[in-house]
This record gives C-alpha cells, structure tokens and sequence, in this order.
C-alpha cells in the first residue's frame, strides 16, 4: 500500500494485486494498458480501509501518500486514476485538479476518464463546459476521451463498461515506441485492442462538437474497428498547447533536458557554461530533427536554442540560474512553440 510497483506484463500485476476483478477498475485498466501496447507500469495502491475520495486518492505529497505515493516511481511519463469516474462529483474534481496539478509539477501527461453518469454527448459536452475550467493550468498537460469501452469479462457472461484512459495509455505508450512521441495516437492505425465495443456510437456532427470543446472521440469505422479518433489536449483554446502531440513533445523535451543538464549544477555560471549548453541542447535536438519530430528544412527552420547573456541576467546568476528559451517547430516551418527551462548553476561544490 502506498508503494509503488513496477508491472511489466498483467501478469505482475496479478502476484501482487489479484487478477481480473469487476470491483476493481484499475486491474482492467491495467490490463488494457498492456493489451495495446504499453510495456511499464507502476501501480500505488490506497491503505486498506480507506475512503474513495478525492482528498485520500490525492494523500500526503510528505509523506508519500495516495498519489503522491508514486514520488519514489522513477518514470511518470503517463498518469491515470482508474477509480475516478466512480467518485461522487466533488471528490471527482478534487481528485481530477489534484492528478493535473501533480501531472504539471512532475511534467507528465494526465489521462482522465469522464464520470460514470457521462454517457451522451450532451453530457460529455456539459462536462467539458463546466469541468475543466475548474481543473487549473494543469489542463495542458491532460486528454480525455468520450465514450467509455466495453470489455468482456471472462468471470461474468455480462460485458463491463470501463473508462478508456488505460487503453488509450497503452495506446500512447506504443506510438511512443514505434513513431515518437510527436506523433498523436489517433486514426485509422490507432486500433484499440481487448475492446468488445464502444458504449456509445457517435456521429460525425457530435465528434465534431466534441472535439472543439478538448474530448476525444474513440469511433468505430467499418473495415477498421473501434478506433481513436482526436488529438486534443483538455485545454481546446489555448492555441499550441490545444493539441497533445505538440504539448506531449514538449513535456518530453523539458524532462529530458532537466534530467541531463543536471552537470551543469555546479559551474560556474558564466559564457563558457552558456556555450555548453547550447552545444548539449543542439546535439539533444538534432536527433529529433532527424527523425521528423520537428517540421522545416533545415535545423533553424526546425529549432532554436539561446542561452546567453540575454536570458540569464547578472541576478540569475547571483541566484544561482541560468536560463534556456528552447523553440521548436511541430507544425510548420519557422513557426515556434517556446519553452524556458530553468536551470541550476554556479552552486558550490561543497
């Protein structure tokens, strides 16, 4: 309880959690995840006893409680909470706001599952009206997607509506594998496995609607299955950040960088310093150049890196900060997304 497991296949997850169970969301969710494709998860598990609400789900970010527990996971690319649609509509959006904002601090991503009673459209649509404005800006950093699957549980002869965020982990976590994490897991290839059918059949039209407002349909289309069909963010207005791969891709560029530039701690904070990281930066997203995360023709078409005197004032550096503006270009030539990261540097050695 409380501790995160790490889980390579569902059969992990069986030894230390039980098998397929219909009063657990979460071993079906887990289950989904490795059905399409996902190869590692790290499941927390709530102290026996304790109550479904949005305040224990959350817990103690001291001492490492709820989801908080997952702080000794080491990967948290990917974050869910499959007993959320089950909870009643304040613990929901205290649970829902408390996911986002631990989502943003550990520059993850969020998959959220819509509430049990969301079964329409209409319904989904009304959510998204009222929901997320309330969920902070977190709201970048997370995906939902309407309507629920059905799976078959091989315990029951009744099928057993779930909420898709493990399917459609699973279904990140694979197109992260096979074609980057620029590119969105959405279309016709974007089959989603271990489902029996979807819980409701939408049209076209109420896509459409849906789509504009953040929730992401999952479609069936004939000669390709129960599919994925959006690549939005929760955050439908905020230009760049409306779309998951662009936002996906930059949370990836942010958590990779913070995690290598860590060498340069303790530097001093000066041009040497600022021309190695610029150099560590290049040779970060060259590769990613290469391999079509970013559009244009040539490298400054693609991506940008400044680090220097007009980031870093001589008050950072007295403080200890050197600062880094990463551009990048997902959709269009020259056209750029921005990022800051913040670095420490300059710190004494002993």
């Amino acid at each position: 309880m409380n501790t995160p497991v790490p889980c390579f296949t569902f059969a992990d997850f069986e030894k230390t959690f039980g098998g397929l169970d219909r009063t657990s969301p979460t071993s079906f969710q887990v289950n989904q995840f490795f059905l399409n494709g996902g190869t590692q998860a790290w499941v927390s598990r709530l102290a026996p006893g304790a109550p479904l609400t949005g305040p224990a789900i959350i817990g103690d970010a001291q001492a490492q409680t709820g989801l908080h527990a997952l702080d000794a996971a080491p990967v948290a690319d990917l974050l869910m909470l499959p007993d959320l649609p089950a909870l009643a509509p304040n613990d929901y959006r205290i649970a829902a706001a408390g996911l986002l904002a631990y989502a943003q601090a550990r520059r993850a991503f969020a998959l959220i599952d819509l509430p049990a009673a969301v079964t329409t459209p209409a319904a989904a649509a009304a959510w998204a009206r009222s929901v997320p404005p309330r969920l902070g800006p977190g709201i970048i950093n997370a995906a939902a997607y309407f309507p629920n699957i059905v799976v078959i549980d091989p315990a029951s002869p009744a099928p057993m509506a779930l909420g898709p965020s493990g399917t459609m982990a699973g279904l990140y976590a694979l197109t992260d594998q096979t074609r980057g994490v620029w590119k969105a897991p959405a279309g016709v290839t974007a089959t989603l496995a271990g489902v029996d059918r979807l819980a409701y059949a939408m049209t076209d039209t109420e896509n459409a609607a849906l789509t504009r407002l953040g929730i992401n349909a999952l479609r069936n289309f004939a000669g390709y299955g129960n599919v994925a069909w959006g690549a939005r963010t929760l955050a439908a207005a905020s230009g760049d950040w409306a779309y998951l791969s662009v936002r996906r891709l930059a949370l990836y560029i942010e958590q990779s960088l913070t995690q290598s530039l860590q060498w340069a701690v303790f530097q001093p904070n000066d041009a040497r310093l600022w021309a190695q990281i610029r150099a560590s930066v290049g040779g970060f997203l060259q590769p990613l150049f290469l391999q079509g995360a970013f559009v244009g023709q040539t490298p400054s078409q693609a991506y940008r890196c400044i680090c220097d005197a007009s980031t870093t004032t001589p008050a950072d550096q007295a403080n200890g900060v050197v600062n880094i503006v990463i551009s990048f270009a997902p959709m269009r030539p020259a056209e750029f997304v921005v990022i800051t990261l913040q670095q420490r540097a300059g710190l004494p050695s002993s």
